[in-house]
């Protein structure tokens, strides 16, 4: 895909969620993604201990 079709997908899925929810999906920062990710996980874990 090209990533004018992916930002026409990622554009229309924004405002339908805003049109469903009446709010606006919080920006993402992918920067720290595998580290959110870690500590998803070890949270989890720890919770099931």
């Amino acid at each position: 895909m090209t990533d004018e079709i992916v930002q026409s997908i990622s554009d229309r899925y924004q405002e339908l969620y805003r049109q469903m929810t009446g709010e606006s999906l919080a920006p993402v920062n992918y920067d720290s993604l595998p580290e959110r990710i870690e500590r998803s996980i070890v949270n989890y874990i720890s919770s099931k201990n």
